[in-house]
């Protein structure tokens, strides 16, 4: 199977963005610039008022000076926070008017006897938990991205602030930097590696799922006799149980856990909750 790197994936998801929403990248861009100038210019504000203070100017001039400050740093943040607002559904627009359409165009093209395929199914598992999640997948992606660049930009703005100021304090940044670029790296790292087991978790209860629900093909099976693609692995009975729940079936999701008789505490745990 073909592995991709984090690079191909920015190239195959900005890459149509700016070509067909190009405006949402600029607002991106934008919102990162406004993230970072607001608090600056709140700090030369305050700055300016102890100035004028110490220099003893004219009461009027200081009461004038204060009132333009304040307007102009009220307009900064009224589209500063028009922009995050955007920001927070914008992405939800780029997930659902492109990437889902892309999707759904792109599984017309695959046969039936490529569904048969294992590892279709698997890939399709992960395509779909990629596209429909709001705070992770695709979304998530631009989501954290956004976060990324503001970060960025924010840091090197105050490490020329900073920097001139003192040296160590900007190493302490870059420190700090390093860190946190580490801590999301392993994040990543160990999503990718849980990616797989999860696609395959998610096809055994959608299997599951089909033969619970197919009466009308007359063979509505039993609980009992889903133990053995149950495998008595209570992870399975926990999501079998968790999807019972999130439609009120509170019963039929408790009678789920009970049916496991490996000893987990997470059974029990469920058990009372749904109770």
């Amino acid at each position: 199977m073909k592995k991709y790197s984090i690079w191909s994936n920015y190239r195959y998801t900005y890459e149509p963005l700016w070509k067909r929403k190009k405006k949402i990248e600029l607002c991106t861009v934008v919102e990162a610039v406004f993230y970072v100038l607001v608090p600056i210019v709140g700090m030369m504000i305050t700055s300016m008022i102890i100035g004028s203070l110490e220099r003893g100017i004219a009461m009027s001039d200081l009461v004038f000076r204060i009132l333009t400050a304040f307007v102009v740093y009220g307009i900064l943040n009224m589209v500063k926070g028009y922009l995050d607002a955007r920001g927070g559904e914008q992405y939800i627009e780029v997930r659902t008017e492109l990437f889902i359409m892309d999707q759904i165009e792109k599984d017309l093209t695959v046969s039936m006897e490529q569904y048969e395929d294992k590892e279709i199914h698997k890939l399709k598992e992960k395509e779909d938990e990629c596209l429909w999640n709001n705070m992770a997948g695709l979304e998530g992606f631009f989501r954290h991205n956004s976060e990324l660049l503001k970060s960025v930009l924010g840091l090197l703005v105050y490490a020329l602030l900073v920097g001139s100021m003192n040296w160590i304090i900007l190493l302490m940044l870059v420190a700090m930097s390093a860190v946190s670029a580490a801590v999301a790296y392993a994040v990543t790292r160990y999503y990718q590696k849980i990616k797989d087991p999860l696609a395959e978790q998610h096809m055994t209860m959608h299997y599951i799922n089909r033969e619970v629900d197919d009466v009308a093909g007359g063979r509505g099976q039993e609980r009992g006799k889903l133990k053995e693609k149950m495998r008595n692995f209570h992870e399975n009975y926990l999501m079998a149980a968790r999807d019972y729940a999130e439609f009120g079936a509170y019963e039929e999701a408790m009678g789920m856990l009970r049916e496991c008789t490996c000893e987990q505490p997470m059974l029990r745990y469920y058990e009372a909750y749904y109770t």
